[in-house]
């Protein structure tokens, strides 16, 4: 009897034993399942028509216009068409690293409560939900970007020595059907504020393409730049002696402003041009070789504490001076004409684009298009008085030629009687 029971308990045990060991193995393989798969699986790409921002910032609304993508918070200033399509694909091919087992009482450690939810710290906790909409406003798909996933170095390194922080290696993301993963890459992209969404194309005139530059304002002297011929240095025009010569560091970073000028926002058209001081700006004017005029209006800084100023840019175009001559042959007039015609159409293209807009750039780009004549000139110091040699009192050589001599010793004549010791 006993071995019976002795057998039935070491029955279960090994029963028990086996179910133990399958059940952490069956679960471990079932999971797997999901890692690698999209986690926004059948997005149709070519239908979003609209991106959703939506952070405890605020909307940020991109969309498409008239077959062009504008940021519709940044008053549908063009968008930037490479960021949008490259987003919308890395949506599109997202997949997912890892599945998160959490409760609705642990997403806010994730920061994966939505930026809508209200409750007690659930800004701090709150994430960014991407939504993605067709030309209808019709729902396509969503996602709520929270936290990055940091990870710690894996050996130690000289970094881990000098006390280097974890890096980011992934981003904890919900879906709309509640799911919570880690995927591999960052998302931070996707979520940056509305004036990182603008298209950055701006003004690129590098200094070897400018052959003259005007600067004018309020208050200040006008300043005039030019090339005596096509590769010569800039030259300040009407450089006067008293002046000293010019401050070649100081010339270059002003032909140098226009190349690869950038601007850091865009402000409402509707702001008027007293308020940002575009009613008497100082007027910076670059002429290229190829016949652009670029007329940049810099007004005031947005505010005391911030020196980034407002911009307003308007372009032009004129004949290069090689298409003015008048003893060209007709027949090289005529082979120009396309090229004047291409440099009229790029101009009027980029006023059109500049024109309406007032733009904010930051202040050390504002610097060299606000030189002063004073800053673009070295004085010349006049020369240093040598040290005395002594400390005698200098004497001037007019003085000793006039100063009257001191009278003449009379020449000691002994008498006769000197011999004699008699007193003469």
């Amino acid at each position: 009897m006993k071995i019976n029971i002795l057998a039935i308990l070491i029955g279960a045990a090994l029963i028990c034993g086996a179910v133990i060991f399958y059940y952490p193995a069956h679960k471990n393989n079932s999971a797997p399942e999901a890692i690698g798969s999209k986690v926004l699986p059948n997005l149709p790409v070519n239908q979003v028509a609209k991106i959703v921002i939506t952070s405890k910032d605020g909307v940020n609304i991109i969309a498409k216009s008239k077959d062009k993508w504008v940021v519709a918070s940044r008053f549908n200033y063009p968008a930037n068409f490479d960021k949008v399509a490259d987003i919308i694909r890395e949506l599109s091919e997202l997949k997912i690293g890892q599945t998160v087992h959490a409760t609705p009482a642990q997403l806010g450690s994730f920061n994966l409560i939505g930026p809508n939810s209200s409750g007690t710290n659930r800004q701090a906790e709150s994430g960014t939900l991407l939504e993605l909409r067709d030309e209808k406003d019709g729902f396509l798909a969503s996602l709520l970007v929270g936290k990055k996933f940091m990870r710690k170095h894996e050996s130690p390194s000289m970094e881990d020595m000098m006390g280097t922080d974890p890096y980011a290696d992934g981003q904890y993301v919900r879906s709309a059907d509640g799911k919570v993963y880690l995927v591999a890459r960052s998302l931070a992209r996707m979520t940056e504020p509305a004036k990182n969404w603008l298209a950055d194309n701006f003004i690129d005139a590098p200094s070897a393409e400018i052959k003259e530059i005007t600067l004018s304002g309020p208050g200040r002297e006008t300043i005039e730049l030019a090339r005596a011929k096509e590769n010569n240095a800039f030259t300040l025009n009407d450089l006067r002696p008293e002046e000293g010569s010019i401050d070649v560091s100081k010339i270059n970073q002003m032909s140098g402003a226009l190349n690869r000028l950038g601007f850091d926002d865009v402000v409402d058209p509707a702001i008027s041009l007293k308020e940002t001081g575009l009613d008497h700006p100082v007027v910076f004017k670059a002429a290229t070789k190829d016949g652009l005029i670029y007329t940049l209006q810099i007004g005031n800084t947005l505010t005391n504490d911030t020196f980034d100023r407002y911009l307003m840019i308007f372009v032009t175009n004129a004949p290069p001076s090689d298409q003015q001559a008048t003893d060209k042959p007709k027949g090289k007039e005529e082979e120009k004409a396309p090229e004047r015609k291409d440099i009229s159409e790029q101009a009027s293209a980029l006023n059109k684009t500049f024109g309406p807009w007032i733009y904010v750039i930051k202040s050390y780009r504002a610097e060299p298009l606000l030189l002063t004549r004073n800053d673009l000139v070295k004085k010349t110091e006049p020369p240093k008085a040598e040290a005395a040699q002594t400390n005698a009192p200098q004497i001037n050589a007019g003085e000793i030629e006039n100063a009257p001599l001191p009278p003449a010793k009379k020449k000691h004549v002994p008498s006769k009687n000197s011999d004699k010791g008699e007193t003469p």
